[in-house]
């Protein structure tokens, strides 16, 4: 299993959509989502991501979800 770090933003969201499909992302907040980060077991940044980092990864995950609709930044 490859390990994952908070730069590796649509890695992270495919890992997230498997394991939290039902997760409604229209309104996530930044918290949850590193909190569901942490329960990845392969995810092993110490470090304390930015809020550019947390932001691009939904938009990642958006992205995979809807991959017709362009996500604007």
């Amino acid at each position: 299993m490859t390990k994952l770090s908070w730069n590796e933003y649509w890695n992270i969201a495919k890992t997230l959509e498997e394991m939290f499909p039902e997760t409604e992302l229209s309104n996530i907040k930044r918290v949850d989502v590193l909190k569901l980060v942490r329960q990845i077991p392969n995810f092993t940044d110490t470090l304390n991501p930015t809020k550019d980092d947390i932001n691009s990864l939904i938009y990642s995950w958006l992205d995979l979800r809807n991959p017709e609709e362009k996500t604007e930044i």
